[in-house]
């Protein structure tokens, strides 16, 4: 088994020192801005010293959280060194209450049960469930769509100010507000559907200049996958996706196929390309590896929500998709 990697402060420090360098570049651009002009009290030092004064500070805040998820990291990998074989003890602040350990010999997984979820629980935690389907959105992070938006409207304007005192703090800026606002955007317009009509799944994104939509059949669906999305507080998030069974196709592309796939894909088109052949089975060795890679790459990856919270919520999401997408 290979060996966890370690935790280090290498990046950290990186950032750390990047976010105060342009902190007390835009700090000396206003002290310039201020021996220029004769009016002392000017928008635009005041808005360069605030930024200064932000960036130095993000530094400072950036690298006390930097050092506090390492310290977790490394007494988390000392606990698990010192107790191989029980995850049960390896829970964060924000899981709650450890669960007692398993009785010996007891078999976990025939005792699970999907934990009950209320219709209100759901509805508070941005989802609808009814005859039709399941719908996905962000209402439940309305203070955290209000904080990101004026964020990137407190970043523009820096970024308007700095375009005519210098490139460089023009160009950091603008990628952060460019960044702040597709991520205040993506909040905003969050809006996911999922539906089984007849023999299919319908998966339905919202967008503002017209809505996309993914059709997949039902006996295609393997799982409901699971990553965290983002964290507000103590509170985390996490992205769902349906996830195809496995045999992806070398010739037509699947509309939601996974990187992976159309990774494979592209080798065996360059494959081809090298040997003179377009039929897969012609390519000897080459062609025969990235089939059978692909026979074992799921079909197809399908998002269908941003931003389901964790805990009990997220089980019982996952389990009621996948047993209305599976059903038969």
């Amino acid at each position: 088994m290979a060996k966890p990697v370690k935790p280090s402060m290498g990046c950290g420090y990186l950032v750390t020192l990047l976010l105060a360098g342009v902190g007390l570049f835009v700090l000396g651009a206003a002290v310039r801005t201020y021996g220029d002009y004769e009016e002392k009290v000017n928008p635009r030092i005041i808005v360069l010293a605030a930024l200064g004064v932000l960036f130095l500070g993000g530094a400072v805040a950036y690298l006390r959280y930097a050092k506090k998820v390492v310290a977790e990291a490394e007494a988390t990998g000392r606990l698990a060194e010192a107790n191989p074989g029980k995850p049960w003890l390896l829970k964060k602040e924000w899981q709650g209450e450890t669960a007692p350990p398993p009785e010996p010999g007891a078999r976990l997984l025939d005792a699970y049960t999907v934990p009950t979820v209320e219709n209100t629980d759901l509805r508070a935690a941005g989802i609808e469930r009814g005859v039709g389907g399941w719908r996905f959105g962000s209402t439940h992070l309305g203070g955290t769509k209000i904080v990101m938006t004026m964020i990137a409207v407190g970043a523009l304007a820096g970024c308007i100010a700095l375009r005519q005192v210098h490139w460089v703090p023009f160009v950091v800026v603008g990628m952060f507000a460019l960044v702040i606002s597709l991520v205040a955007l993506d909040l905003w317009f969050d809006g996911f559907e999922l539906r089984v009509i007849g023999e299919e799944v319908l998966v339905r994104k919202s967008r503002p200049w017209g809505a996309k939509e993914w059709r997949v059949p039902r006996s295609d669906v393997a799982d409901v996958r699971a990553e965290k999305s983002m964290s507000s507080g103590n509170r985390q998030y996490h992205l769902l996706a349906l996830v195809g069974s496995a045999g992806a196709d070398p010739r037509p592309p699947h509309p939601a196929e996974t990187f992976a796939a159309r990774k494979l894909r592209y080798q065996l088109k360059r494959a081809g390309k090298e040997l003179g052949v377009s039929e897969p089975e012609k390519m000897g060795g080459r062609g025969r590896e990235l089939l059978e890679k692909m026979a074992t790459t799921p079909r197809f990856e399908i998002i269908f929500a941003k931003h389901v919270p964790g805990g009990a919520v997220l089980e019982v999401v996952k389990a009621g998709v996948l047993a209305d997408s599976r059903k038969l």
